[in-house]
């Protein structure tokens, strides 16, 4: 029933306009406590939104082209 439940993660969480890319990554964790990813979910959205994200997300883009 999990497995069931977290393949449909991805339109659940899109529909409330969360990134895809946000799902798979606290999936890719191997959480499967469902108050614990919805948690995590909200903690990785939460962060994005930082406007210290986009200066990390712009220096591993910086250090990965040198």
């Amino acid at each position: 029933m999990l497995a069931y439940v977290l393949e449909r993660l991805d339109g659940y969480y899109s529909e409330r306009g969360v990134a895809n890319d946000t799902v798979a990554a606290v999936l890719s964790c191997g959480v499967t406590n469902p108050c614990d990813l919805d948690r995590r979910i909200a903690a990785v959205t939460a962060f994005r939104a930082l406007p210290a994200a986009e200066a990390l997300r712009q220096r591993i883009n910086a250090s990965a082209i040198s």
